[in-house]
């Protein structure tokens, strides 16, 4: 096989991979329903993730949204992201990918304040007076 058709082919094989590999809110929503980390109480996994996607994109946070659920895919449990423990416990830890779940909401603050009037927000600041 000629070195051009297989540098070709390993481009597009690379390309499918790396679109292939990306974590998904669906599945990574459904995986959190599964095991019952919400206690009961979860979203509906479809209108969730769209609803996240229309707010990633408008506010511009794509790649602190993208690490965070690369930072699930990459737990063993998903639940250790939804640990919730009282601060006088010295066993206490803050739950996994913490840190990337406050860049993201950090992220949406900014976009809200600057975009008050979005229904997108208002679930996050509440409605504008």
């Amino acid at each position: 096989m000629p070195l051009r058709t297989l540098t070709s082919i390993f481009g597009i094989l690379c390309a499918l991979l790396a679109f292939g590999c990306q974590p998904d809110c669906r599945l990574m929503c459904e995986e959190i329903e599964e095991a019952d980390c919400a206690g009961g109480s979860a979203p509906d996994c479809e209108s969730q993730c769209k609803h996240d996607r229309d707010l990633v994109t408008n506010a511009g946070c794509e790649e602190d949204y993208d690490a965070l659920l690369a930072c699930y895919n990459d737990l063993e449990n998903i639940c250790d992201a939804f640990e919730i423990c009282v601060s006088t416990d010295p066993d206490c830890d803050e739950p996994e990918c913490s840190d990337e779940a406050e860049d993201l909401g950090d992220c949406y603050i900014d976009y809200c304040e600057d975009h008050p009037r979005n229904n997108e927000c208002e679930a996050l600041i509440g409605k504008p007076i």
